[in-house]
């Protein structure tokens, strides 16, 4: 079958990779850190592939060999039910190895009263598939299911053995899951279906979450002063994220990419309430180009300087504490023929010209650490500032997206090998 008959045939099955999609949007399977509901969407991927004849593993990460001695081997997060699900669909030839991965974690539904619609619906309306997952990172497993139902139904065998995983833990920065994706199968590339709108990265940004408390050195009653103490500390952030900024307007994969104006985002603030009038709390992610031991001396060096500024205040800043696992920064092969084939492959169904760029914090610099340097992303997520985009409330998908993005993968796994 050729691509323009594998397109026709996406297009009049297209019901089914929404139906695939909707029923995975049906199962909870949110990630709250420390634990995860993975295993419910393990299990339906695993008689998913069986109805197709496709054996498949479940697995913890905790199952793969080395995992917990590894460098990137993120601790305290219970990995023992949450599953990772692969299989191998054997090609023709067995000398070469493609992995395609998505993630089958979401993140928190939070409040439910910020959704206009049920958060596990699942439902189609107005051309768009609603709920948690839509678009982080369910539609990746959808698409990927269904080309695999084409394939089997079309006769279609690969020329090389194609590598399906679906990877537990990666929200709230975990990267378990990935981790133990590529320490098991070490295949030649990696295409990882997390990502935004039709990008392709293959540069992943280092940082994480940090938080940090100021404290007044008497007793209070009223958390005016904690204000001005969560003041001083924002000023001493953006004068750490300019450093940041000017690091990545350095480097070639990122200066022209949303990255350096975004090097840190400020996620929560609390004064008072809760933490007593005496206490304020701050929370923020950074993106850096610098390794760990670097950055823990700059956040050193950052808490001396806004303790300088508030003792004489009366107030104490205790230093930022990592909420999340540190990110390493990573850059993979950015000659990569597999990415020069997605490229063209995203030209053919959208017309639209893509090169490789840097990502925001993912897993994939797990990926080209552990598992291939050719590693990279491409996924038709919807941005975080997005109105129902990855993370927000509403979330969905429009289903045009979904379908195009199946096409451009169905060209590329078909295309792949041959190059």
């Amino acid at each position: 079958m050729n691509t323009e008959k594998l397109f026709e045939a996406i297009e009049k099955e297209k019901d089914v990779l929404f139906s695939y999609l909707s029923e995975m949007i049906r199962i909870d399977s949110q990630n709250f850190g420390p634990h995860g509901n993975e295993k419910p969407m393990a299990d339906y991927l695993v008689k998913a592939l069986s109805d197709l004849g496709i054996t498949a593993e479940s697995y913890s990460p905790l199952d793969v060999p080395g995992l917990t001695e590894n460098i990137d081997y993120y601790p305290g997060r219970h990995l023992e039910e949450r599953r990772n699900v692969s299989a191998v669909i054997p090609g023709t030839h067995h000398d070469r190895k493609l992995m395609a991965a998505a993630h089958s974690d979401t993140v928190p539904i939070g409040n439910r009263e910020n959704w206009s619609f049920d958060p596990l619906c699942g439902t189609i309306r107005d051309g768009k598939i609603l709920g948690r997952g839509a678009c982080d990172d369910k539609y990746a497993l959808a698409s990927i299911l269904f080309l695999i139902k084409l394939f089997q139904e079309n006769g279609i065998r690969l020329p090389y053995d194609l590598i399906i995983n679906a990877y537990c833990d990666e929200e709230f920065g975990g990267g378990n899951g990935a981790l133990a994706a590529s320490l098991k199968h070490k295949p030649d590339d990696i295409l990882n279906m997390d990502g935004k709108g039709l990008d392709m990265w293959c540069a992943g940004a280092g940082g994480g979450e940090i938080e940090g408390m100021v404290r007044s050195l008497e007793t209070l009653d009223s958390c005016g002063k904690l204000i001005d103490g969560i003041s001083v500390i924002k000023e001493e952030l953006l004068k750490f994220k300019e450093e940041r900024r000017k690091g990545f307007l350095s480097r070639k994969l990122f200066k022209d990419t949303i990255i350096p104006d975004t090097a840190l985002r400020f996620l929560e603030s609390s004064i008072g309430g809760d933490l007593s009038l005496n206490a304020a709390k701050i929370r923020v992610v950074f993106y850096t180009c610098e390794n760990e031991e670097e950055t823990l001396r700059e956040l050193e060096e950052l808490k001396q300087r806004i303790n300088e500024k508030l003792l004489p205040m009366g107030m104490e800043f205790g230093g930022f504490a990592l909420t999340t696992r540190f990110f390493r920064f990573s850059e993979g092969d950015e000659k990569n023929p597999a990415m020069d084939l997605m490229a063209e492959c995203i030209h053919r169904v959208t017309g639209e010209k893509r090169q490789g760029t840097g990502s925001c914090l993912s897993d994939l610099p797990l990926m080209i650490n552990h598992g291939s340097r050719r590693a990279f992303c491409f996924g038709a997520g919807r941005d975080f500032d997005a109105v129902g985009g990855a993370h927000q409330p509403d979330e969905f998908i429009e289903c045009d997206a979904l379908v195009n993005f199946t096409k451009i993968v169905a060209a590329f796994l078909l295309e792949y090998g041959k190059e």
